[in-house]
């Protein structure tokens, strides 16, 4: 575990995630705690996603979407990760695997895209 050069509090290391259930799990390297705000977050997961789309062979340009505040599926003011093809439910779990910022949290508005909001 390493530290932080100023106080004895743990640098938190990147967290490999499991996204979806019944099966179909898939896994993501995100580290919540890099992130202030739900957009850079929000910028961070989709990055990150990139790779587990492509790793389940499908092509991240069409199946991946990013979707600014005003722009997305419902939740007006907020910013989403979509992934329509991805395994059953992957946002529920992933929402509740990053429940750690005390400046924003997570929340899907389906099971299969996931919200960034101001906590």
């Amino acid at each position: 575990m390493q530290y932080n050069q100023h106080s004895d509090v743990p640098i938190p290391e990147v967290k490999t995630y499991t996204l979806g259930g019944k099966g179909e799990e898939v896994y993501i390297n995100f580290n919540p705690h890099a992130y202030s705000t739900p957009e850079a977050a929000a910028k961070g997961f989709y990055e990150a996603m990139k790779k587990v789309v492509i790793d389940c062979g499908q092509n991240p340009e069409s199946e991946l979407h990013l979707f600014k505040p005003g722009e997305g599926l419902g939740n007006e003011g907020v910013w989403q990760v979509s992934w329509e093809a991805g395994p059953y439910d992957w946002a529920i779990g992933a929402s509740l695997s990053f429940m750690m910022s005390k400046s924003w949290y997570t929340e899907p508005y389906y099971g299969f895209d996931l919200c960034f909001e101001l906590a």
